[in-house]
């Protein structure tokens, strides 16, 4: 290949720690060698459209009396890997997979529909980064299971893997969770991983996230992590995970990795600018009606304070934690049509909170997924649906500042700045995020499980497979549960 396009990359997260997840229980481990017992905590992200990464060596000079020479510059500081990246917004869970405390309905386990957490604004987003006990098993709650990271209650650290396919070919090899015409599409690895090259990225912390939309393009998230490792790997196939010990600045001998099939799982292929609606507390002072306000954009971001946290002893850092209270901003413009009485004394007597909704709808132009024979497993179907995708909630935000512009042949614009903070303490103010996974959903099948002699052997083994309800039909078997 003579140069490395779009097309051949996809990045990956998982944890700063072991990679595997046994089916039939106990912690997580680096043991990959049975595919049809083991869960890959290493998660696909969706609909990225860039991504860019930098490394930092910081050089320290020695300099002496009597000379103007330099006589050293020794690396006494560990260096950084800066990346960003950036993603279409399709469903939340890209932002879950990422560690954010995001709320949505269960159809992946117990398939209940029923929310993860009982209230939208019950976690802040940052909940799992300031988790002290980062060996916690996760709490389950109503019957809760997280299917990204589904043992531990700590989420900040993070490995990242840019996978890179050495030929011109798609690393996307076009199957979906419900063509069950593919053997096994859910894969805990890539059959084609071992002729990957991967840039992997060692003990990753978020430091921004933002998310936008505007009229004319469709809405994106963006995120900027530092961390401190990065490994070039001729083979996505048993790699050592980039973490690293701290104190000895090694890699964790035996503790491996192992790139996993890249399907699609999302029906929804992007939101539109149409699918998005608007909704915020009425404003005094500003000389707007704002009922009339013609929203044309957003930006919502916020920055992550940390503190790195240094040991004598240690070539890197122990960890790099989270100084609350995480300031958020959101950003709005757009066409003013009437204006209203008030005055900025009213504003600044009032000092009022204000509440934000932003929604976006499930789009109505969904594809829909092949039914032909042989049968395929159902799917939620969200061309029909009128559910909200995603819902940013705002609260109790305080207006920075705001901005009229008058010109001729243009509208008069409106923009106006506001700001809250993410604060553990205080789930009253702050942003939260809810929505689908658009995970493919099975649906009118059941799972049994039977035992019985495998191969004409006598020994008893645990099966599991699909009928339709109300039906003895055999839809699909197999031997391990479908995650």
């Amino acid at each position: 290949m003579s140069r490395v396009i779009y097309n051949v990359e996809a990045l990956f997260v998982g944890p700063s720690g072991h990679n595997f997840l046994s089916y039939i229980g106990g912690s997580p481990n680096s043991d990959y060698s049975n595919p049809l017992q083991t869960h890959n905590l290493i998660k696909q992200l969706d609909r990225v459209q860039n991504l860019s990464y930098d490394i930092s060596i910081p050089h320290t000079q020695i300099n002496q009396l009597n000379t103007r020479s330099v006589l050293s510059r020794p690396i006494i500081n560990p260096p950084e890997v800066n990346f960003t990246f950036s993603y279409l917004v399709a469903d939340v869970s890209n932002e879950a997979k990422l560690g954010l405390y995001v709320n949505y309905p269960q159809y992946e386990e117990p398939f209940s529909g029923a929310p993860f957490y009982e209230s939208n604004t019950g976690h802040t987003l940052l909940s799992g980064f300031v988790d002290e006990e980062e060996h916690k098993e996760f709490y389950y709650q109503s019957g809760s299971y997280d299917p990204f990271f589904p043992s531990k209650t700590y989420k900040d650290r993070k490995n990242f893997y840019l996978a890179l396919r050495s030929d011109h070919a798609d690393i996307y090899t076009g199957e979906k969770i419900e063509d069950l015409t593919k053997r096994d599409p859910q894969q805990p690895s890539d059959p084609n991983a071992t002729g990957y090259n991967v840039v992997s990225f060692g003990r990753c912390y978020m430091t921004s996230y933002s998310t936008e939309a505007s009229v004319g393009s469709f809405p994106r998230a963006d995120l900027s992590y530092v961390g401190e490792n990065i490994m070039f790997e001729t083979s996505g196939s048993g790699f050592l995970s980039p973490m690293i010990n701290p104190k000895s600045g090694n890699q964790f001998e035996g503790m491996n990795s192992v790139i996993p099939k890249r399907i699609e799982r999302n029906p929804i292929s992007v939101v539109r600018p149409g699918d998005i609606n608007f909704t915020v507390d009425s404003f005094s002072g500003l000389g707007i009606d704002f009922a009339n306000l013609h929203l044309e954009s957003y930006v919502i971001s916020f920055d992550i304070p940390r503190e790195t946290e240094s040991n004598l002893g240690y070539k890197f850092p122990i960890s790099r934690k989270v100084n609350f209270t995480a300031p958020v901003t959101i950003n709005i413009a757009g066409t003013v049509e009437k204006m209203s009485s008030g005055s900025l004394i009213d504003l600044v007597n009032l000092n009022q909170d204000y509440n934000f909704t932003i929604t976006l709808d499930m789009p109505q132009t969904c594809d829909t997924p092949n039914t032909g024979e042989p049968i395929h497993a159902g799917v939620t179907p969200f061309e029909t649906r009128e559910d909200e995708l995603i819902r940013y909630s705002f609260n109790k935000a305080k207006l920075d500042g705001f901005n009229y512009d008058t010109s001729i042949g243009e509208n008069k614009q409106f923009t106006a700045s506001f700001s809250t903070e993410i604060d553990p303490d205080d789930l009253s103010k702050g942003l939260f995020i809810s929505g689908f996974l658009a995970d493919q959903k099975l649906e009118e099948f059941h799972l049994l499980e039977t035992t019985g002699a495998m191969d004409g052997g006598t020994g008893d083994f645990e099966r599991f497979h699909l009928e339709l309800e109300e039906s003895d039909a055999l839809l699909v078997d197999n031997y391990i549960p479908l995650h």
